[in-house]
């Protein structure tokens, strides 16, 4: 049995409502990848955050940093 097989067994196991929201985001997801590459999948307000935030000189987390950040709040 396949990936794909095996994924819509799972998903028929679920209660119905959320088989509801599952496909739709299947189907959100092959509608932006079917768009073509480059595509985003956020909402045009969100790439406008993004680009706000990059703009601001917003960081992404460095993982070492952000690891260094936990182990001082235990």
């Amino acid at each position: 049995m396949g990936k794909i097989e095996r994924a819509i067994k799972a998903l028929e196991a679920l209660p119905p409502e959320r088989q509801d929201d599952i496909a739709d985001m299947i189907m959100e997801l092959t509608e932006a990848l079917q768009d073509g590459p480059g595509k985003s999948v956020l909402t045009d307000e969100q790439l406008e955050e993004v680009q706000r935030r990059r703009a601001s000189g917003f960081q992404t987390g460095d993982p070492t940093r952000i690891d260094k950040l936990i182990a001082r709040l235990k």
